[in-house]
């Protein structure tokens, strides 16, 4: 079963070798292919550009949708995010695609000086809280399934032991390699169910 995976740079992997980024391990626990064609500092627009291309490509049965951080940091607002969320969406269910929605994990400060300086953190982490809950709603709304990163990637890096701050690179934005085996086990926990029934 193909699980095309479109995103930014919390699903390509950033800073990570290949085999150690979430899609690749979730892959190994789900029995699945992910194929994933998340770009580094992509935005839900560019995902949206892509979406045909890349399902025409993949043949997937699953489109995994996580986007939405690059938008808050560039343009400061989130309505382009959740028009372009929803919008994709749909369009996998009009596929007859399965479409996944993908929660982001948040921003885990201190971040990285020049970042730091970029962004406008107050603002930006209380658009972000706001941008997840909606996606959150969205989910329960339409009936679709969601892999709930932010919420689930705390409770579990607290379950291992040690700050939350040591499962990202040190840019305070991505996660490092024992972030993203944290990642794959929520994403193949919340598969798990999704999977047993295609």
């Amino acid at each position: 079963m193909n699980i095309l995976c479109l995103g930014d740079s919390l699903t390509y992997g950033f800073g990570m070798p290949r085999a150690c980024i979430w899609t690749a391990l979730a892959s190994q626990m789900c029995g699945a292919v992910f194929v994933n064609r998340a770009i580094n500092g992509n935005t839900t627009g560019g995902m949206m550009a892509a979406f045909y291309r890349e399902v025409e490509a993949a043949s997937p049965h699953i489109v995994l949708l996580m986007g939405g951080g690059n938008d808050i940091m560039y343009g400061g607002d989130i309505a382009g995010a959740r028009a372009n969320m929803g919008g994709m969406a749909h369009m996998a269910c009009a596929d007859g695609l399965l479409p996944v929605i993908g929660i982001p994990t948040s921003p885990c400060p201190p971040l990285r000086e020049d970042w730091a300086a970029f962004l406008d953190l107050e603002p930006t982490l209380a658009m972000w809280e706001e941008y997840t809950a909606w996606l959150r709603k969205m989910c329960a709304t339409f009936g679709f399934p969601a892999i709930d990163f932010a919420g689930e990637f705390p409770r579990l890096a607290e379950r291992r032991g040690g700050a939350l701050r040591d499962y990202y690179l040190e840019d305070g934005l991505h996660p490092n390699r024992e972030g993203h085996a944290i990642m794959a086990e929520i994403a193949a926990q919340a598969l798990a169910p999704i999977l047993k029934k295609k």
